[in-house]
């Protein structure tokens, strides 16, 4: 499908025939009418011929003669219209079909793709952007542009008969330069292609980077990297800049070299013609007929011209495709079975069919004998070495181990999501996995992971995603895994119950369709979206999986966000649920696995240890008692442990709102302030909390859900009102910085504008001298006429030889103008485009956080913008602008001119023009509309996939594919209605301006014959005069074709001056403190008084009242129950939040008086959420950091991480993939990329902050990782934490209630050995 480079390849004659012979047809007929035009035009002047042969007896003869011919004019502007439009409609229409399957196959083609496609692109995000925008390419190119181009290429064909049907010889002379046109487009058009293609490939990188940004945009941030980043992204837009240059070099130096020679070919022509006529082989009419079909044909090469460039744009687009998705036949195998499905036979008689679905098998035997593993993106590292498991089928088995070690990657094998990449066996009831199809296996194995997502639909429809749950809904089996997952009190919490509407995210309009068609949801479902907790979404997961009820279940660290009470509860449940049913946990807690359970314990990718548990926490201690080392740390700390937060970890821009609020109504008027263009729910506010990790409010509590926030209609692809044009060309005069080549340019297309009039005044000469030639043929062979009159009209040589160098020197004074107007205007475009996009990249980097959380700032949609339709506003300089100036020069030269010329006729010229500015007028706002409409439906479509791909193994793993293309098919048809306005809207507007054209011509060729007939008008005073006219009108006709690409660079205009204009900047406070001394013990390093917070958006204190100092080198622990305020206040320290009221005072000075970069070097943070970039081991490290190799190598070895080393081969070998990397791991990095970060700062970092960084760490790397910390860190260290260990390492404690108050402080040994005190209280509770 793919390898093909016809970019017709996705429409299908056997399905489309109809569409494409009625294309065919109406283009044809379309196409001749320019030929029939010329035949008619020249019969309009054959009636000079008729008046010197006197075959008119009365004026009224000649009168209704005249009226005739004209009229068959306008009786052919008139079939024209609907023809035009027709035919324009249906060439859209046939792009539209085409985008459409486009982007259904590609998305198709992603959905195929088995996991090691998605390890082994590093830019996926990206490309899926630079994907979009090839495939808007490849529509325009074969919708509009390809029906131009055959309309034209029939045109020219049609013209070229006419023509030589009147005169062949003269028709060749006319078009003899046409090879060395053909030959200059063919190297112009090769150079072209071969720039645009390689700025495809860099405008990827700029994506990617763009994105990049937006989703780590915490760690950028806290480490000071904005310039960095910006640095980096200015030097790829530099690089794509030059690339777009080059190639609109070669597209002005063909369009320059082509209208020269187009303009040259009238003299040659004209030049035979008088000569012809002069020797009687040739009349005037022949003459004149020959001239309107090459004059004809020369503008519609020039059209073709301009519809190659797209259709070549096109081609690239496809071939950016095909290199991206073309694979072989081996990338699908996981679609189609290896084998026949009914030909396999299990041991419990029981055969992979549809029926085995709805069997009673409870359980299947997995067995796994000498599997070693590896990744595609990694073949020379070996993940697993020689492993053998067997699994029980009527029991709970445990794998354990290490980050890193190996856990995951059996189940990714075990449901095929990477094939080909182990060796070994792995069996189902003794069939190996590889002859069972992977959609099949999938509907009988469960995997509930870590990280978990919800979906935009209510929980019920969210618990039953993955089941059959319109054809086999059990509202039993729902309230019983309700209550397995403790979640009752949850949805009783809900605004809507059980239907209420959660997600990660702001529900679309798309969403809502889906609700609507599903049942007759109310206003606040509709409009208002909860989003949960982590802890609270993991149990949602549990309960999708154990709804699904397959005979396999695997939990991967299902319960890692849940508190240790919850924990113990539904693992009770699920262990009675699951009772004689195969289910396997990964996990780092020892603590649910029973004596009699199967334990397996990895390292390494190694199998060290397996057994019941009973046996090995017996064995005798050696080297070789790993289960029991692990699991003696593993019971010391979970005595120690306080409690484990029901969270998501999430970053700066996560979208999840954060459980910092009681859950409460919010009245009417609590509304946030918020700029006009820009509205924004109470949520984004909330969102802000999920920094560090969002906190519950209380710590015995009801599982109150705090997000019951009303959007109040807002859509997640919130969309702005059009800016005027005044507007954006005020913008863009204020933005350009290369004023002077604009001026240049300006002055370019003002000379190449004027020329037309000039170059029809010169031409009109000519074809004067034609016609007074064929006066003097007709009267040489007249008795009645003298000779003396013939004579005085009688051009001579020199006239002509005088009149044709001027007209060569105006055509290439106009290719000049034309190259120089061309290229310099697209050299300043480009530019302004490059500044614009790193104008509003800086705009990214410098803004407050509250900016991420607006709907309209996705980063997908950001990306688009800047490297997509920024591109359209490409065209307001390089076009519009040129179009305007042309339009208004030409008009106003060209009727002054023509005024001066012959006024009669001009002014009947002149009252066509508000005709002309009023059509303009309605179609621009009609069209304006429907693009606008067209663009957002399409985003609307791309937001959707872009959430596909991003969960695409969630996907995958529930089978969820048929769920979303089902909510896909709501965008599709949505886009499909938008298109099919936007498809008839405008060929209405181009058949109207083409149609006009017609009838323009028409009343001027009337009026004018009829001054010539009635004496008024001599023929040269006619020409000149018709000429200027003419070419005039057909000037202002070209604005339609201008329209469209104004309508999108308009659209493009209003967002990205909206996001620069309406940024949110920190305040860097350039002019505040920094310190230049080093601290000394005197003073507290930290001081807090009477710190008071609250959200704009709340009335509910998350900090009330705090007091306490820290000294330097102290080693403070804050400890408290979720939803205290602990990550509130590092929020606060770091200066991404204002305090309300009260102070924090950092080194004697007010934190809102610090510098803010001063700040983050004398703070360092070390964050519980991981970010990593898809780059090499060096690059992630030194990332925010000067720090050496050596410093990189011994923090490798200290933490453990020298066997990731070896399988990235090296600090500059493989990328670092999350997908392919343990969560342990990835932490691991973030801590040593931190730790590089204080080492590199010397003395201008004082403090550490670290918030639960071990979470995803098993005991023994937690301990390791604790003790360095303690140790070997010397700066001040604020650390939030669940652990006694660690409260008992640090000199003191600070315990905060649920009311965000200090409760109690002190050493921990002193507070615990309290009995009243509340830290007992808390462990008491808890435990």
């Amino acid at each position: 499908m793919f390898k093909s480079s016809n970019i017709y390849k996705f429409v299908s004659f056997k399905e489309d025939y109809l569409l494409i012979l009625s294309i065919l047809v109406f283009t044809i007929v379309e196409g001749l009418v320019p030929s029939i035009s010329s035949i008619l035009i020249g019969r309009c002047f054959k009636i000079f011929t008729n008046i010197y042969y006197k075959k008119y007896s009365t004026y009224n003869e000649m009168y209704h003669d005249l009226v005739m011919r004209t009229m068959s004019l306008v009786i052919l502007a008139a079939g024209y219209f609907p023809l035009s439009w027709i035919s324009i409609s249906l060439w859209m229409r046939f792009g539209e079909i085409q985008n459409f399957r486009i982007r259904s196959t590609i998305f198709d083609n992603y959905m195929k793709k088995n996991l090691n496609f998605f390890d082994s692109h590093k830019n996926l995000t990206a490309e899926f952007t630079q994907v979009n925008r090839c495939i808007e390419e490849l529509r325009q190119s074969c919708s509009e542009a390809s029906g131009m181009a055959l309309q034209s290429i029939i045109g020219v064909i049609a013209l070229f008969c006419v023509s030589c049907y009147y005169s062949w010889s003269l028709t060749l002379i006319f078009l003899c330069s046409a090879p060395l046109v053909a030959v200059i487009a063919a190297i112009c058009s090769k150079k072209y292609e071969k720039f645009t293609d390689l700025e495809n490939d860099t405008s990827l990188k700029c994506s990617h980077q763009i994105l990049n940004i937006m989703e780590n945009i915490s760690m950028i941030k806290l480490n000071l990297t904005e310039e960095n980043e910006l640095q980096t992204f200015n030097e790829k837009i530099k690089e794509c800049n030059t690339l777009f240059i080059k190639g609109s070099f070669w597209t002005a130096s063909n369009q320059a070299a082509l209208r020269m020679l187009s303009l040259c070919m009238f003299v040659q022509g004209f030049w035979f013609g008088s000569s012809q006529i002069k020797k009687g082989h040739l009349s005037t009419e022949k003459v004149m007929t020959c001239f309107a079909s090459c004059i004809s044909l020369s503008s519609t090469l020039m059209s073709i011209i301009r519809q190659i460039i797209i259709i070549q744009k096109g081609k690239v687009a496809l071939k950016y495709i095909d290199k991206l998705f073309y694979s072989d036949d081996n990338d699908n195998k996981n679609i189609i079975p290896s084998v026949n499905i009914r030909s396999i036979s299990l041991p419990l008689d029981i055969r992979l069919t549809k029926d085995a679905q709805n069997s009673n098998v409870n359980n299947y035997h997995i067995k796994l004998e000498n599997v070693t593993a590896f990744y595609n993106s990694r073949p020379n590292v070996n993940v697993l070495q020689n492993v053998s498991i067997d699994f029980l089928k009527d029991d709970f088995t445990y794998i354990v181990g290490k980050s890193g070690s190996g856990k995951s990657t059996i189940f990714n094998l075990l449901l095929k999501l990477y094939e080909n990449s182990y060796q070994g066996n792995i069996t189902l009831n003794g069939v190996d996995i590889k002859d069972i199809p992977t959609k099949w296996l999938l509907s009988q194995i469960t995997l509930v992971e870590q990280s978990t997502h919800m979906f935009n639909d209510s929980i019920k429809n969210n618990i039953l995603l993955g089941s059959d749950s319109e054809s086999n809904y059990n509202e039993e089996r729902l309230s019983q895994v309700l209550s397995i997952c403790d979640l009752n009190s949850v949805i009783d919490s809900l605004p809507n119950g059980i239907e209420t509407v959660i997600g990660s995210e702001l529900i679309s309009e798309s969403d809502k369709n889906d609700l609507k068609k599903r049942h007759k949801p109310s206003h606040d479902e509709l409009n208002s979206t909860v989003v949960l907790s982590g802890g609270q979404q993991q149990r949602v997961a549990i309960a999708r999986a154990l709804y699904r009820n397959t005979p396999v279940v695997i939990f991967d660290e299902s319960l890692s966000s849940i508190d240790i009470k919850t924990k113990q509860k539904i693992f009770a449940n699920l262990k009675e649920f699951r009772k004689n049913r195969t289910t396997i946990v990964l996990t780092h807690d020892l603590s649910p696995i029973e004596d009699q359970n199967m334990v397996y314990l990895l390292k390494n990718g190694k199998l060290m240890e397996y057994g019941l548990k009973r046996d090995l926490i017996i064995k005798p201690d050696s080297d070789f008692s790993f289960f029991k080392k692990l699991y003696e740390l593993q019971t010391l700390y979970q005595k120690d442990s306080i409690f484990v937060s029901d969270t998501k970890n999430t970053s700066f821009l996560s979208t999840h709102s954060s459980d910092l609020f009681e859950t409460e109504k919010l009245e009417e008027n609590d509304e946030p302030l918020l700029p006009d263009t820009q509205r924004i729910s109470l949520q984004a506010y909330k969102r802000l909390s999920t920094l560090f990790n969002p906190e519950k409010d209380e710590i015995e509590r009801n599982e109150s859900v705090e997000s019951e926030i009303k959007i109040e209609e807002i859509k997640s692809t919130e969309r702005l009102p059009m800016t005027s044009m005044l507007n954006i060309f005020k913008n863009m005069y204020s933005t350009i910085t290369m004023k002077k080549i604009l001026f240049l340019g300006i002055t370019a297309s003002v000379i190449s504008g004027v020329s037309n009039p000039v170059f029809s005044w010169a031409d009109s000469k000519l074809i004067n001298a034609n016609v007074l030639q064929g006066k003097h043929s007709t009267s040489s062979g007249s008795s009645t006429n003298t000779t003396k009159p013939v004579k005085a009209a009688t051009p001579s040589n020199d006239y002509m030889i005088k009149w044709c160098m001027i007209v060569i020197a105006i055509a290439a004074i106009d290719g000049i103008a034309t190259f120089v107007k061309e290229f310099f205007l697209q050299y300043v475009a480009e530019y302004w485009i490059m500044d614009l996009r790193s104008v509003s990249v800086a705009k990214i980097l410098n803004n407050d956080i509250n900016w991420f959380s607006y709907a309209i700032n996705k980063p997908s949609e950001i990306s688009a913008l800047l490297m997509n339709d920024l591109r359209d506003m490409r065209t307001l300089v390089s076009q519009f602008l040129t179009f305007v100036i042309t339009i208004v020069f030409v008009a106003a030269c060209g009727l002054i001119w023509s005024i001066v010329s012959g006024w009669k006729l001009s002014l009947v010229g002149l009252s066509l023009i508000p005709l002309y500015i009023l059509t303009t007028v309605i179609y621009s706002l009609l069209l304006q509309n429907m693009e606008n409409n067209y663009k957002s439906a399409i985003a609307d479509l791309e937001n959707k996939q872009y959430e596909i791909l991003k969960n695409f193994k969630t996907i995958k793993i529930l089978q969820l594919e048929s769920y979303f293309y089902m909510k896909l098919s709501y965008c599709y048809n949505n886009l499909k209605i938008v298109g099919i306005k936007r498809t008839y809207g405008t060929g209405f507007g181009v058949a109207v301006f083409a149609s006009l054209t017609y009838v323009v011509q028409a009343i001027i060729i009337f009026y004018g014959l009829k001054l010539v007939i009635n004496g008024e008008y001599s023929s040269d005073k006619l020409f000149q005069t018709f000429s200027l006219l003419l070419f005039t009108m057909i000037t202002c006709g070209m604005m339609s074709s201008a329209v469209p690409s104004l309508a999108r660079g308009q659209r493009g205009a209003t967002y990205v001056f909206n996001l620069i204009n309406k940024s949110f900047s920190e305040n860097k406070n350039i002019e505040g403190y920094i310190p230049n001394r080093v601290v000394k013990n005197i003073l507290p390093l930290i001081k807090v008084d009477d710190l008071t917070f609250q959200y704009p958006s709340s009335s509910k204190k998350i900090l009330n009242r705090l007091n306490f100092e820290i000294k330097k080198g102290e080693t403070i622990g804050l400890v408290g129950p979720s939803g205290c305020g602990k990550s509130t206040f590092l929020q606060l320290l770091s200066k991404l939040q204002d305090y309300n009221c009260g102070s924090i005072k950092i080194d004697g000075h007010d934190l809102k008086d610090w510098n803010l970069e001063a700040l983050r070097k004398f703070i360092v943070f070390f964050q519980q959420k991981t970010l990593i970039f898809k780059d090499n081991l060096r690059n992630n490290l030194h990332y925010g950091n000067n720090a050496s190799e050596e410093d990189m190598y011994f923090f490798i070895e200290k933490f453990h991480l020298s066997e990731l080393l070896d399988q990235l081969n090296g600090l500059d070998g493989g990328m670092i993939d999350e997908t392919l990397i343990s969560g342990g791991q990835l932490q691991r990095l973030n801590i040593i990329r931190q730790l590089l970060r204080v080492k590199s700062l010397g003395e201008e970092c004082q403090v550490c902050v670290l918030d639960e960084i071990t979470s995803s760490l098993d005991a023994e790397t937690t301990n390791l990782i604790e003790d360095y910390f303690i140790k070997g860190i010397q700066q001040t260290k604020i650390i939030i934490t669940h652990h006694k260990s660690l409260m008992a390492k640090c000199d003191r404690v600070l315990v905060m209630n649920h009311k965000g108050e200090l409760q109690e402080q002190g050493q921990y040994n002193k507070i615990i050995s309290d009995k009243s005190s509340y830290l007992n209280k808390l462990l008491y509770e808890l435990n």
